[in-house]
């Protein structure tokens, strides 16, 4: 990294996808090929200082662990905190109190589970960075590797009990967004507005929480609020009742590519969102990704859809630094497309892909790809 207060400081982000391939022992070739493909599309960066975003869920993938929960056991169980439908009958006060006790002891219990899993003792994390560092002696890339595996590497060494909580509150914060505790899937039709009620206010206690964790210093990303949030207004029947009248049927299978694996087998991509959206200590940030451009685009559609309005709250303290996403060829090193997300405008579409269902049955949503092979059937809509 370059040091000098006459150049310009960079922000950059570096997805799985284009890290590991460029940290690769023996790709020195391919570094090559994405320097030069970077210094064309953004001249400013030769010879200037720049500073890596690096999370903690950038770390358990480069080490093998984007599958953190899956992978090992002891894993989370988070199912006795399901809401019961009882809590419906309670006053707003007593509801608002009854869901911040119950979604604050569930968080506990997440930490907890994270703090003592032993995956992710002191001993166990420097085995699998010492291990990665094997594989990741490309020298072109040295000053790179230094400032992400190196750093959490002394991190983990010079002050464990730090690096211990930061973790275990990343990926507490990962977890609680994405399980379902008021799921209107299993929820009969005649309770399903009570817990529309239950899910506005889970959604509230979630942005107070998101708050509060980036104010006490843990790297908390958006993104996983937000697909929270929008998995919600996608599944709302309104919104489904609208594609049929729209299609003129009733029995619609309707996919929309973009959102959050439910099991979050796709740790980074959350903070790439996040990152693309808001930037690092107040600028913009460069992203690089080998996502595909539209579930890329469909995701920042959706992050700015909800970001934007939370942003203009009174007394919000939010601030958008829209940046730049490169999408780049693993194989070639070379970037072939990008997105400005300045440009991308409050009216702007997301894809939905609209199958209709062989043996009938009522229309539903789905953030999963479908089988089927009627996929050529692609509508833009507006999400409000």
């Amino acid at each position: 990294m370059k040091h000098s207060s006459e150049l310009q400081l960079h922000n950059i982000f570096y997805d799985n996808s284009v890290y590991r391939p460029l940290a690769k022992k023996g790709n020195e070739g391919l570094y090559v090929s994405f320097y030069d493909s970077l210094m064309n599309h953004v001249p400013s960066l030769d010879n200037s200082e720049y500073q890596v975003y690096f999370t903690w869920s950038s770390l358990l993938e480069a080490i093998g662990d984007g599958n953190f929960l899956e992978k090992y056991e002891p894993r989370l169980n988070l199912d006795d905190f399901c809401i019961s439908e009882n809590i419906s009958e309670e006053s707003e006060e007593a509801l608002h109190k009854t869901l911040s006790e119950h979604l604050s002891a569930a968080y506990s219990f997440a930490r907890t589970h994270f703090l003592n899993h032993p995956e992710l003792s002191q001993k166990r994390l420097l085995e699998k960075i010492d291990d990665q560092l094997k594989y990741s002696t490309n020298p072109a890339v040295k000053d790179l590797i230094d400032d992400t595996l190196g750093r959490y590497r002394a991190l983990i060494i010079e002050d464990f009990d730090w690096a211990r909580e930061s973790c275990a509150q990343h990926l507490t914060w990962d977890a609680i967004c994405a399980f379902p505790f008021a799921n209107l899937d299993q929820r009969p039709k005649e309770s399903q507005e009570s817990t529309r009620r239950h899910v506005r206010q889970i959604s509230e206690w979630l942005l107070r929480r998101f708050h509060d964790g980036r104010a006490e210093g843990f790297d908390f990303t958006s993104f996983r609020l937000v697909d929270k949030i929008q998995k919600e207004l996608l599944t709302n029947r309104s919104f489904i009742e609208r594609i049929e009248k729209e299609q003129g049927k009733s029995n619609l299978q309707i996919y929309i590519p973009g959102l959050l694996d439910s099991h979050l087998k796709d740790l980074c991509d959350a903070d790439y969102i996040h990152f693309s959206t808001f930037g690092l200590n107040g600028s913009p940030g460069i992203m690089f990704t080998a996502d595909d451009k539209d579930v890329v685009y469909t995701r920042l559609v959706l992050q700015l859809a909800i970001m934007r309005f939370l942003c203009a709250a009174e007394k919000s303290k939010l601030q958008l630094f829209p940046g730049i996403v490169f999408i780049v060829n693993p194989l070639s090193g070379l970037i072939i497309d990008k997105i400005d997300v300045s440009e991308i405008k409050e009216n702007d579409h997301i894809k939905i892909i609209i199958d209709e269902l062989e043996n009938g049955g009522e229309s539903f949503v789905t953030f999963k790809k479908p089988e089927s092979k009627k996929e050529s059937a692609e509508l833009a809509r507006v999400v409000k």
